[in-house]
């Protein structure tokens, strides 16, 4: 990391739970080293596609070792993904994320985590509500039996 101080904090406890989120995904490689094998933005639009499909065409993320081949990669990911989950990185953020400077790419990881988090929340808390559906012998269907067996108290 560079010994410039980090403009983007996150706590210790943060990155670990960064970490730890991270090894939850079956990547193309493992991560030894955090900044390097992140850089190219490659295994973060690995993440993102396994998040949201329909946003990523991996073919658009080519491994690479030169600055500016990973500044194209992260400029790409910027504009195909990132801005469609309202997330919008200048082009001083991405070209530290393509030299892993300045925690950048700590707080990237830590905003799509949080997102993804969010996301699975409102998927589980905010689902529609079943329909009253009667089954092909007219009989309730079981969402609607256990929504009529449960008694609600009297005011």
């Amino acid at each position: 990391m560079s010994s410039q101080r980090s403009a983007f904090n996150i706590s210790s406890e943060e990155l670990t739970e960064v970490c730890l989120w991270m090894k939850s995904f079956h990547l193309s490689k493992e991560i030894k080293n955090f900044h390097r094998d992140l850089a190219d933005g490659v295994l973060v639009a690995e993440i993102l596609k396994l998040l949201y499909p329909k946003f990523v065409d991996l073919h658009n993320y080519p491994k690479c070792n030169s600055t500016l081949n990973k500044l194209n990669n992260w400029r790409t990911l910027n504009q195909k993904v990132l801005r469609r989950l309202n997330i919008c990185l200048d082009e001083k953020m991405l070209l530290d994320l393509a030299n892993g400077d300045n925690g950048v790419l700590e707080a990237l990881l830590f905003e799509l985590m949080a997102k993804q988090r969010l996301d699975s929340y409102k998927h589980c808390h905010y689902a529609e509500p079943a329909a009253n559906i009667l089954t092909l012998d007219g009989n309730k269907s079981d969402a609607e039996t256990v929504h009529s067996e449960v008694q609600h108290p009297v005011e």
